[in-house]
This record gives structure tokens, C-alpha cells and sequence, in this order.
């Protein structure tokens, strides 16, 4: 599985002078009639032929050619298993190569680092969050990332609960006792699912939960939950205790994708209220840009699709929303850049920022207000 961390190599890395780095987004879904008997394959030649035909430079030509054969020679040897393969690639071999569980649209990038920006896109859409599927006797405790899942621990209470019946009178007052010993017995069980997920949350930090089961345990056991974790849960779903990775991410996904479109709407209406009151934040792609350069960013906000070109000084690194004069900090010359956003994204990250793309009425919102903005650090 591929980490923050992993992303973050990525981000640093940089081609050797003279050579490029060719960033490979192949879909290999084999649920799609087009990538069967290696169809995926042929996709990507024509991908890989179409961007050769757009590089002028000869020396950058054979270089690619060179990153060409490598990716070529990776992909044949592979069988695919998930839905998305991704590569990173110079003209000495492939140095990155992952298998995704989601689906990401194909695309290849030469340039001078790695194109991380739908890797970027993808922690964001498809985040950590945590699962407790629970009764009142037996649980279970999970995390799911990049649509993997991954199981922690089967939680079993000490004893069964029970609910004996009697017939009879003289069996009621012994029943009674029964029943409030299972129940004591239940809520000691939940209790200890609480204290378990918490530490589960502390190792991997997810940012949303969701509680499964009968009703009477999930909402039993949202109320023993720490403040911490009762703000991250988004909603509670009946599913079998016996439910598999695929059941679960059926029944969550809908849950999921609700909750992240509501969240990023209220996050742009915060971002253009700040910006609008010059409480630390802007909005606007120069304004963007010359927040990063002043190092003041700590979160960048982006719509989707949105994906304009622009210009990076060769001398100090300045990204630019134009490209048709020298540097305005160094005097530098300014070199193209085809997504100055995803430029601006690597950048935010790798200074230890956080990066996010909106969707839907979020992004008709934030194009708007110019495309994308940044809440700031000072």
C-alpha cells in the first residue's frame, strides 16, 4: 500500500539534468472490456506514442524513449490484480511502481519530477477512516484506505451474552438477575471496543468513523465513545458481523462520498469568507502563488479540473501564473509548466502543508472565487 510518505519521496525526487521522469496512470480494470486480453497495453502505447510526438527537444526525445522501453518492459511482465497501475519511470528503469484498489483516469507526464497531483487527488477522495462492526458480544475493528481494507482485531467479550427464558413465575425474579448480567456483561464489552478503537485511531489516524451492526450496539456504544473519536463518526449502518472487505465498502461508499462533499462545502465557504475579510487567507490563482513563495501556506484549496499553465523560474524555482517575462524575485527565466496547480500542490505538501481538490457545487463555488486559494500560517 502506498504512503504519505511514499507520496513525499515522490515529491522530492528529481530527474537527473538532461532526463525526465515519465509518470505512468494506467487503468488495467479487468471489469472493463477495453483493458481485457491486455488491451490496457495498447492503451498505453498510444499514450506513450502521442506524448513522444509532442516533445521537440531530440536529446529529451531519446531520453524519453529510453523511460519508454523500461515502462513497456514492466507493464508486459505484470498481471493485473486491482484497478490502476502507476509508474515512475527514468531512462535507467522503473524506481516506483504501485497497484491501486480505485480507479484513476490514465494519463502519462514527462517532466522534471514525478506527477503526483491524482495521487494526491486520491488520499484526499479516497482517506483513512475506521469501521467498528459491533453486537453486543463480538466486534470487529477496521481501517480502510485507497479502498483497502485492513482488519485489526476480532474483539470477543469474555462471555456470551445471554437472555435466558423461564416459564413460569417462580423463574421471573432468577431471569431478571440473569438479564441484568448480560446486560452489565454487554455494556463492559462495548466498553472495551471503545477503548480498543481509540487506539487504533491513535496509530492511523483516520479522520472519519463509521459504526456498523444492530442499532441498540452502535448507538450504545457511540455514547461510551471518547470526545475525540464521537466528533469523527459520520453515521451508523446495519451490516452482519460476518460481512466481507467488499460488503463493507459497498455499504460505506455512499455514506463516504456524502460526508466528503459536505465537508468540502463548508471548507470553500470558510476559504472565501476568510479571503474575502483578509483573515489569512486568499483566494485567486496569483495571489495562491505568491502566498507559497512567501512560504505563508498551509493548506491549498483547488477545484476539480481545474488545471491551468503557467511558468517556473529555472534560477529559484518561483512558480508563476504567466510565463511571458523574466522572474519578478530573481530576474530568472521562466520556463512553461503545463499544471502550475499540481506544481503548487507538490509544493504545499512537501513543506508539510495539506492540499485539497473540491468537487461538484464546492468547485463551481471555488472557480468562482478564481479555481483555488490557501488558508495561510501568517
Amino acid at each position: 500500500m502506498i504512503s504519505t510518505e511514499d507520496v513525499r519521496d515522490l515529491i522530492e525526487h528529481k530527474a537527473q539534468e538532461g532526463n525526465g521522469v515519465l509518470s505512468v496512470y494506467l487503468n488495467v480494470d479487468q471489469s472493463q472490456a477495453v483493458n481485457l486480453n491486455r488491451g490496457f497495453e495498447t492503451s498505453l502505447k498510444h499514450m506513450l506514442r502521442r506524448l513522444e510526438d509532442s516533445l521537440a527537444d531530440h536529446d529529451q526525445k531519446k531520453s524519453f524513449s529510453q523511460a519508454c522501453d523500461q515502462v513497456l518492459r514492466a507493464v508486459s511482465d505484470y498481471t493485473p490484480r486491482g484497478k490502476t497501475l502507476v509508474l515512475f519511470c527514468e531512462p535507467k528503469g522503473v524506481f516506483r511502481q504501485q497497484e491501486l484498489k480505485i480507479e484513476l483516469e490514465n494519463s502519462v507526464r514527462w517532466s522534471a519530477k514525478p506527477y503526483v497531483r491524482p495521487l494526491l487527488e486520491a488520499f484526499d477522495e479516497f482517506g483513512r477512516y475506521g469501521l467498528v462492526l459491533t453486537d453486543k458480544a463480538h466486534s470487529r475493528l477496521f481501517t480502510v484506505f485507497l479502498d483497502e481494507v485492513q482488519e485489526h482485531v476480532d474483539a470477543l467479550a469474555t462471555q456470551d451474552v445471554k437472555r435466558i427464558k423461564g416459564p413460569g413465575s417462580d423463574h421471573m425474579r432468577s431471569q431478571m438477575q440473569v438479564q441484568r448480567k448480560a446486560d452489565g456483561h454487554a455494556r463492559h464489552h462495548l466498553k472495551n471496543v471503545a477503548d480498543l478503537l481509540n487506539r487504533v485511531a491513535e496509530e492511523h489516524q483516520f479522520n472519519r468513523l463509521i459504526l456498523a451492526g444492530p442499532v441498540a450496539a452502535t448507538n450504545e456504544l457511540q455514547g461510551l465513545l471518547p470526545a475525540n473519536l464521537r466528533k469523527l463518526v459520520i453515521g451508523t449502518i446495519p451490516l452482519a458481523l460476518e460481512a466481507t472487505p467488499s460488503q463493507i465498502l459497498e455499504a460505506t461508499r455512499r455514506m463516504l462520498s456524502g460526508a466528503e462533499r459536505a465537508e468540502e462545502d463548508q471548507l470553500v465557504q470558510r476559504l472565501i469568507t476568510a479571503a474575502a475579510k483578509n483573515n489569512q487567507a486568499v483566494t485567486g490563482l496569483d495571489s495562491t502563488l505568491r502566498a507559497i513563495q512567501e512560504g505563508r501556506v498551509w493548506h491549498i484549496v483547488y477545484a476539480d479540473g481545474f488545471t491551468p499553465p503557467g511558468g517556473e523560474c529555472a534560477n529559484c524555482g518561483s512558480l508563476l501564473a504567466e510565463t511571458g517575462s523574466a522572474c519578478p524575485y530573481c530576474e530568472g527565466e521562466v520556463t512553461p509548466v503545463k499544471d502550475v496547480v499540481a506544481r503548487a500542490v507538490s509544493r504545499v505538501v512537501n513543506s508539510g502543508g495539506k492540499a485539497e481538490q473540491v468537487r461538484a457545487k464546492a468547485a463551481e463555488h471555488l472557480q468562482g472565487a478564481g479555481g483555488v486559494g490557501a488558508f495561510l500560517r501568517f
